[in-house]
């Protein structure tokens, strides 16, 4: 469902906010600012990018605009996100190949290697949302081959009561599987974006693209914490 908020636009299920959308901002001071922040932390801007979990592409939105050159293959079951998506990326969505699939079975039949791996899925219970699948180290050992050599994984959380253990173990197994992991957490929300790989720069490296967003948005990307 789509709701309307002066010149935003949200898309909601069962009450969470799947993407937001806004004419003349792209930035949120939310936890899709700091995915598209922890792309950014390899060794050199990323060329390819498989997302699991399209949502309301919300994050390309950003990083299409950020990367000129980057191919991008999406994934999402739910129909509505494929329909939603090509809205809010606008001319953008040419740029991106969008497949309705089982994410995960879909990546483990694909023999392709990517830049970035980002894991977006949640699903909407009842009350909350929730992973349908527990991120833990063997969810990282089936994700690990679709990366390229210096490429990262990224994955997003939601903190907060009922959240805190699945993002702990999550934790765990970045520890176990990457020489390098940080956290990036965004000045608004209850996120936290954990990204690991053989190279993952620390929080200087965002300040090379601080100049591509607006003046007001540049203070929320500045806000954005990078931690180990």
């Amino acid at each position: 469902m789509a709701v309307s908020r002066a010149r935003r636009r949200d898309w909601k299920v069962r009450g969470a906010i799947m993407s937001t959308w806004h004419p003349s901002r792209l930035l949120t001071g939310y936890g899709w600012d700091a995915i598209t922040a922890a792309c950014l932390l390899g060794p050199c801007p990323p060329r390819s990018l498989l997302l699991l979990g399209l949502g309301g592409a919300t994050v390309l939105r950003q990083l299409l605009h950020l990367l000129p050159e980057l191919e991008v293959t999406a994934l999402d079951l739910d129909p509505r996100a494929l329909e939603e998506a090509p809205r809010n990326l606008g001319h953008a969505a040419a740029r991106v190949r969008m497949i309705q699939a089982d994410a995960y079975a879909w990546a483990a039949e694909c023999r392709h290697h990517f830049d970035v791996v980002i894991d977006d899925i949640y699903a909407q219970g009842s009350e909350d949302v929730f992973r349908p699948v527990p991120f833990d180290s063997q969810l990282v050992a089936k994700l690990q081959p679709r990366l390229a050599p210096k490429g990262l994984l990224v994955a997003n959380f939601v903190l907060g009561p009922g959240h805190r253990t699945p993002f702990v173990k999550a934790r765990a197994a970045f520890q176990h599987a990457f020489p390098q992991w940080r956290s990036v957490r965004p000045p608004l929300g209850a996120n936290a974006i954990l990204v690991g790989g053989q190279s993952v720069q620390p929080a200087s490296a965002l300040k090379a693209h601080a100049m591509s967003w607006t003046t007001s948005e540049q203070k929320l990307w500045s806000a954005l914490r990078v931690v180990r």
